[in-house]
């Protein structure tokens, strides 16, 4: 993916939010190599062990959200699609199970780039990652979801408006232009987009 090519260097620290079976995880990986890091955070415990394969430093299985303690994870009936608010899980609910829900704030101190596919909760991990985003200033990229953001009482320009007042830019558009591409998405549509601090706007990792 390009914005790996551009923004992730070897010996950098990762996080890979929602990391599923770790596609994204051995991407970072061939990225980094043997001396970078990465911190998977994933919720089904059955595949840490796949993540370790797939090149994962570290598997926190947990949920980033923003707050810390117990959160039930709904899931589906016939896939490992789950997401902290029922009307987002892409097939039938089967049920909820008891997590333990972490903010990136607690559980990462520093990092080159964070990844974040959480099937509508990433508002919920932006304001649980508010020392992060003030002063360590990852570049971030994540999945912008209109009906899974507002299934979870966000919406679009709450997340683009976050990460505008946090000093982020998306990396080569606008925030308008974000904006329009996310909000035309119907039902399970949606887009990724890569924010860089706005001081790094124009440059690649170094």
């Amino acid at each position: 993916m390009s914005w790996i090519e551009e923004w992730i260097r070897p010996g950098m620290t990762v996080v890979d939010v929602g990391a599923n079976q770790g596609e994204f995880t051995k991407l970072f990986r061939q990225a980094i190599g043997p001396e970078g890091v990465i911190l998977a955070i994933e919720p089904h415990a059955p595949l840490a062990e796949v993540l370790r394969t797939n090149g994962a430093s570290e598997v926190l299985t947990a949920v980033a959200t923003d707050h810390a303690g117990p959160c039930t994870l709904y899931e589906s009936q016939n896939s490992q699609h789950a997401s902290l608010y029922p009307a987002n899980v892409l097939e039938p609910v089967g049920f909820g199970t008891g997590v333990n829900g972490v903010t990136l704030d607690d559980v990462v101190q520093t990092c080159d780039a964070i990844k974040v596919d959480t099937q509508g909760a990433e508002m919920a991990i932006l304001r649980g990652a508010t020392r992060l985003l003030r002063e360590v200033r990852p570049v971030w990229y994540l999945e912008i979801w209109k009906l899974g953001l507002l299934q979870a009482g966000s919406s679009v320009d709450e997340v683009c408006s976050l990460l505008d007042a946090a000093g982020y830019v998306p990396h080569a558009s606008t925030w308008e232009q974000v904006r329009a591409s996310a909000i035309v998405m119907d039902g399970h549509g949606s887009i990724d987009v890569c924010v860089i601090p706005r001081e790094r706007a124009g440059q690649r990792a170094a």
